[in-house]
């Protein structure tokens, strides 16, 4: 009986730490094939499913699977309509299920706050190694940015900022000195503008907003310090000189390639959007960015680098992709989420779950900006310790009701 105990214990914490580990394997790329790539990922994912379906610990939600159908019937009925090829509705509807299923049960089986802990505590253990390391150029891809052991930068940054957030949160300096000091020598406009949200939700609070000096000071010395990062700045400018292409369809020649890849795919959005208000289909944005792309002129340099696909596939960015794939639903989502980051400021509820909420909220944001991915590495981790957190719309509405009452 106790060697059962222990067996049971011993497998309960593998999950648990494995689960959390997932998050940080981004970089981890067996092989890259056309259809999907492999990952490291995947196998901790399969893995960790089979151990919980052999041990009869799965469970499905109804209002997850509710999601998931009615994902795949608007994918079905538009798919049909507009003659899409159904491969890529089958990989997206696959992925979400088996990552949002995976993630709710762990969340089910286990305490949330050991888990988050643990993602607090890995945080600093990888950005650690990443600073180690970056002197070297040993782990980074690209010459003086570090992205440790993620693919680039730019996701090195997102998965850590809300435990920056947090630790800021929790006046923690020597853990967010570290995440700081990564998020420097990333060199990240993602990682910047995250700075500058958690900034915004440290310092304009309600009890603080009366003393202006207090709210506006810190943030003008960050936009101070944008204005001097010539990175920063290059990306800046070239998106705003470059905003007429999503009228005029043209890129001027010296475009830089972030700025290239996010109007481009802001382009396509909007056509596809216009000609398709109720969508084309979760997963389809690559379809119609081969149809759509045809009406751009772009910049010489793209052409000799090969480079027209770039982000063909997530529209770098979660919002433009809902826009394309779901139409009005996917931006009836993304007000839902506005929404529920306005009501959570200004209500006061569990002072932790209020710190965990909006370091999700942080990053989620930062994922309609920039990253399109339905189902990447720290998605749904993130995902559910924000509707833990959340506050609680119902009894919010309950409590209200029995004041005025």
């Amino acid at each position: 009986m106790k060697l059962k105990i222990k067996a049971k214990l011993s497998l309960d914490r593998y999950l648990e730490y494995s689960s959390v580990l997932m998050v940080f394997m981004q970089g981890f790329v067996i092989m890259d094939l056309s259809i999907i790539d492999i990952k490291l990922f995947y196998f901790f994912l399969i893995t960790n499913s089979l151990i919980l379906i052999l041990n009869n610990r799965i469970k499905l939600h109804v209002y997850l699977l509710a999601l998931i159908a009615f994902f795949f019937i608007h994918g079905l009925i538009t798919y049909t309509l507009y003659d899409t090829p159904y491969i890529y509705l089958i990989k997206q509807i696959f992925g979400i299920s088996a990552v949002a299923v995976y993630y709710y049960n762990v969340f089910r089986l286990f305490n949330h706050k050991i888990l988050l802990n643990i993602y607090l505590n890995l945080t600093i253990v990888f950005c650690i190694i990443a600073l180690v390391f970056y002197p070297f150029g040993i782990l980074d891809k690209e010459e003086f940015r570090m992205d440790g052991l993620m693919s680039e930068p730019s996701k090195f940054v997102i998965v850590n900022l809300p435990a920056l957030f947090y630790f800021l949160k929790k006046n923690k300096y020597g853990h967010s000195l570290v995440l700081l000091l990564g998020l420097v020598f990333a060199q990240s406009s993602v990682g910047y503008i995250g700075v500058l949200l958690i900034m915004s939700i440290l310092f304009l609070r309600k009890k603080t907003i009366k003393y202006l000096g207090l709210t506006v000071i810190p943030i003008m010395i960050f936009v101070y310090f944008l204005s001097k990062n010539e990175l920063f700045q290059d990306r800046y400018v070239s998106t705003v000189e470059n905003l007429r292409v999503l009228e005029t369809g043209e890129f001027s020649h010296d475009t830089n390639l972030s700025t290239f890849a996010l109007l481009k795919n802001a382009h396509i959005t909007k056509n596809n959007f216009l000609d398709h208000p109720f969508g084309t289909g979760l997963g389809s944005f690559v379809h119609w960015h081969d149809k759509y792309i045809q009406d751009l002129k772009l910049p010489p340099y793209i052409h000799i680098i090969e480079f027209q696909d770039i982000n063909s596939e997530d529209a770098n960015s979660m919002l433009l992709r809902m826009t394309s794939d779901l139409g009005l639903f996917g931006l009836l989502i993304f007000l839902g989420f506005i929404l529920l980051g306005i009501i959570a400021f200004f209500t006061n509820y569990d002072i932790e779950k209020k710190t965990i909420f909006f370091g999700m909220y942080i990053y989620f944001t930062l994922k309609f900006m920039r990253m399109g991915h339905y189902f990447n590495e720290e998605m749904y981790f993130f995902l559910y310790l924000l509707i833990f957190s959340a506050p609680k719309v119902r009894e919010l509405i309950s409590k209200r009701v029995n004041i005025d009452e």
